[in-house]
């Protein structure tokens, strides 16, 4: 028996000497997809302002969870902040238009149209430790034209790490993924090979083509977008290029490829 406190003491130590399982990693997120729909009437009850959003909500209580979701909020929130400043809530932007609004038709530049704004949101990818999301802004208060806005997060879920297309490509490999999503590109809008980009309308910095920061990653490949007046005139609209994923596979980091994609040339 005078062993036995020696045997417990073998036994504790051995037992805090065992390796401690490693957290197990998230490759997915638990989302919630709510819609904000208000109106503003006048006296008369005619409708001066509508309101649309689409309000995307990262579940769990855990503090990663939490982090995610307030950095999607934030993103998606800033989205809409060419049409008001210093804004903390939907509720708040929607109270502030409404009020510009009912200010200026006070003035003598009273508006003589009603008013919109919304945003819609989609997911292109959550699986596999990432998420990757695209949103679209569109608001019209006066003028020639609505003003149209896409945004894009994509996030490493085991940290939420915002990664940027630099975070997801090799090292060394940059210039020659530029030459083909130029090539792709040009392709895309029936361009020359070679020659100035600038020359048929573009407004790309010293004529040297550039991706657009937004960006969705998903099994089909990179899907770019470019906004009005980011790349060209407003006439121009919207503009895109797609990388194919089977492209990518000399560009990717191996951490952020996927599995279960087509391999096959989209050219075959």
């Amino acid at each position: 028996m005078r062993y036995l406190p020696f045997l417990i003491s073998i036994l504790l130590l051995s037992a805090c000497n065992e390796p401690i399982p490693a957290p197990e990693t998230v490759q997915s997120l638990e989302l919630q997809l709510d819609t904000i729909s208000l109106e503003a009437k006048n006296d008369s009850g005619v409708v001066f302002f509508s309101f649309y959003i689409e309000d995307l909500q990262v579940k769990g209580e855990d503090s990663l969870y939490q982090n995610i979701n307030k950095k999607i909020q934030q993103h998606l929130l800033e989205g809409n902040l060419s049409f008001a400043e210093n804004i903390q809530s939907y509720q708040g932007l929607y109270d502030s238009i409404r009020m510009e609004y009912l200010r200026l038709s006070k003035s003598d530049f009273a508006p003589v149209s009603a008013w919109d704004l919304s945003q819609s949101v989609n997911i292109a990818l959550n699986e596999e430790g990432l998420f990757s999301y695209h949103s679209s802004h569109s608001a019209f208060t006066g003028g020639a034209h609505p003003n149209t806005f896409g945004g894009s997060q994509l996030i490493r879920l085991k940290d939420g790490a915002e990664l940027n297309l630099d975070s997801i490509i090799k090292p060394g490999y940059s210039n020659d993924f530029l030459r083909l999503a130029e090539s792709l590109f040009r392709k895309e809008y029936q361009l020359p090979e070679t020659g100035s980009l600038n020359e048929h309308g573009y407004w790309f910095d010293e004529d040297q083509f550039q991706l657009s920061e937004v960006f969705t990653y998903n099994h089909e490949g990179l899907h770019f977008h470019y906004n009005p007046y980011e790349i060209g005139p407003y006439a121009m609209g919207h503009l895109f290029v797609d990388i194919p994923y089977v492209y990518l596979l000399d560009f990717l980091k191996p951490e952020y490829q996927l599995t279960n994609v087509s391999e096959e040339n989209p050219e075959s």
